[in-house]
């Protein structure tokens, strides 16, 4: 038992450094050439060390980066299910980062990722983990806001409106960083785009007009 936390995070930064090496093609390239898929795959599953799947997450997000597409995953389902249940323990930013970041990754290469995440109720598990102390950075925003984008176009917004995304997508609005100016940018473009998807039905408008609709006159000002 003495050895078992030198051995997690001896595994911990093992997987850390693949994930850095898997930053750049021939790193990813050479990882899954070694049948390195199948391990990062088996790591992020197991439930031995949640310290572990969360590093395997990270080298989740480099392989399924939309911009390089170096995998596709077919079975998706239960890997969504671990990244939410990875989502629910973090306690830092970082960590948090690295499971939303898989997770959006994952659901975007497949049909119904979005269904499987929502049908895994991703919007109360993410704002419960934004909620988390410690846990709130700009990085985690963007993911959840890519996240809530992505559900309110599959016209889940009654259900969005249900489970209080409206006041996370308005704080999110006005958000401002004094280093990541880009970040803050993007994401209120995008919590501007959201709200303006949900505001399209009339569930979605009377919530905005309950959560202070002054604040609604900014989507349409916004730039």
């Amino acid at each position: 038992m003495k050895n078992d936390q030198p051995q997690e995070n001896t595994l911990r930064f093992l997987l850390r450094t693949l994930a850095v090496l898997c930053g750049v093609s021939k790193g990813a390239l050479a990882l899954l050439t070694q049948g390195g898929l199948e391990l990062v795959v088996d790591r992020l599953l197991s439930t031995s060390s949640s310290i572990c799947s969360v590093e395997a997450a990270g080298i989740l997000t480099q392989l399924t980066n939309p911009q390089s597409a170096f995998i596709r995953l077919n079975h998706v389902e239960p890997i969504i299910s671990r990244l939410l249940d990875l989502i629910d323990q973090c306690k830092s930013g970082d960590s948090l980062l690295l499971a939303t970041a898989a997770l959006n990754n994952v659901t975007l290469q497949h049909p119904n990722g979005v269904d499987i995440m929502y049908r895994n109720d991703v919007i109360r598990r993410f704002i419960s983990a934004y909620n988390r102390e410690n846990c709130a950075t700009i990085f985690v925003q963007e993911q959840i806001v890519t996240a809530f984008s992505r559900l309110a176009a599959r016209h889940l917004d009654r259900q969005m409106v249900e489970q209080n995304s409206i006041p996370v997508l308005l704080e999110f609005l006005s958000l401002t960083h004094p280093v990541h100016a880009d970040y803050c940018r993007r994401i209120r473009y995008k919590a501007a785009v959201c709200i303006g998807t949900l505001a399209n039905s009339e569930v979605g408008l009377k919530a905005l007009y309950d959560n202070n609709g002054y604040c609604f006159s900014l989507v349409f000002n916004f730039s």
